[in-house]
């Protein structure tokens, strides 16, 4: 358990807590889910509205250039 919590601070350390929730948002788009599935997962989260909107509105923007490219 010690081990998960060194690995899991030394990450935020490095990356960030904010660009650590937008690349576990991106994978769930990666994985097949649709971006309402996205954003309804971020909207469940504990992390301040402000955080919210900005990986929604990142979230909308990929989905967009992603169906642009098809």
């Amino acid at each position: 358990m010690l081990g998960i919590i060194s690995l899991v601070a030394a990450s935020i350390s490095k990356y960030g807590f904010e660009n650590l929730l937008l690349a576990m948002v991106m994978r769930l788009s990666e994985k097949g889910h649709t971006k309402q599935e996205v954003i309804d997962t971020v909207n469940k989260m504990l992390i301040s509205k402000d955080l919210k909107r900005k990986i929604i509105r990142i979230v909308e923007i990929s989905f967009k250039d992603a169906n642009a490219g098809e």
